[in-house]
């Protein structure tokens, strides 16, 4: 099963998914080492780009890419811009949640943002 699969009974009906990844809340993921016993308190999240929304959603404990619950922690306009940085790992604002996401993800969060056009002040053209 693909983590489009296990997020799709969530959504509404008919919208259609276009990216899917996976982040998580609390320490940057890259200090594990250092406090490994406190990475218990990070949440995973999975955000959830469709056709007509930015969504995400709370990950289960134990199965990070499969939704806990139907309710939204956050629900934004497609045409929301998820910003990255350039290091191994970025905290992208997605509402007024932040996320931690691996720099694995980022050509992923580029095509989203590419997907919808902007202008020069970052502003969604539609």
């Amino acid at each position: 099963m693909t983590m489009i699969d296990t997020v799709r009974p969530v959504l509404e009906p008919e919208e259609q998914v276009a990216f899917v990844f996976v982040g998580q809340t609390g320490l940057k993921p890259s200090l594990r080492w250092i406090t490994g016993w406190l990475v218990v308190a990070n949440q995973p999240r999975i955000i959830v780009v469709t056709d007509r929304r930015v969504v995400m959603f709370k990950g289960g404990r134990w199965r990070h890419a499969r939704p806990s619950s139907s309710v939204p922690v956050a629900n934004l306009p497609r045409n929301t811009r998820l910003e990255h940085g350039k290091k191994s790992w970025s905290k992208v604002q997605v509402g007024d949640k932040k996320v931690w996401l691996s720099r694995k993800l980022y050509p992923l969060i580029d095509n989203a943002n590419a997907a919808v056009a902007f202008d020069d002040r970052g502003r969604a053209r539609l």
